[in-house]
């Protein structure tokens, strides 16, 4: 007797066609937000530019669960658009921790804090702005991983069925 046959019909339903359902969901959910910021990536070397003022620049250490270190660069910036204030923190999309600490002390050294920087803001939301505009490898991280819960969740909700079969 298969293992799937001691399974009831209720049983089945539930991890062939509703276990699959997270996957998918957090898959389209994250794709969606992750594809959203490759367009604005794209985007954003059109925005409008401004003068911002770098008023810190620090390499930023964090320790994960299992001890190792990640390294993100914290440039804080402050501009004005339309004679309101606004301030931010994205040097570029996609550019999460790393465990490269060297590549981020070089974004830090390229901001050094009391600096005058150009920034990009969006035309509608200035809260919304970034030191380097434009599309980079980094920004395809986000969407790729919703990409693959998608396709583990697809997958699933194919192949779980058929494998359940009485």
């Amino acid at each position: 007797m298969s293992s799937n046959q001691s399974m009831s019909p209720k049983q089945r339903f539930l991890f062939g066609r509703i276990f699959p359902l997270p996957f998918l969901l957090v898959g389209i959910f994250i794709f969606g937000i992750g594809m959203r910021d490759v367009m604005r990536a794209k985007d954003s070397k059109n925005w409008p530019t401004t003068v911002a003022t770098v008023q810190k620049s620090v390499v930023k250490t964090d320790v994960g669960e299992e001890g190792g270190f990640s390294y993100s660069a914290l440039v804080l910036y402050d501009f004005e658009v339309n004679g309101f204030g606004h301030s931010g923190d994205r040097v570029t999309f996609g550019d999460f921790g790393s465990g490269d600490e060297e590549r981020v002390k070089e974004i830090v050294k390229r901001y050094p804090e009391g600096t005058e920087v150009r920034v990009y803001f969006h035309p509608n939301d200035p809260d919304l702005s970034i030191l380097e505009p434009g599309l980079t490898a980094r920004a395809w991280a986000i969407p790729g991983f919703g990409f693959v819960f998608l396709i583990i969740g697809i997958f699933m909700a194919i192949i779980l069925p058929r494998f359940l079969k009485p």
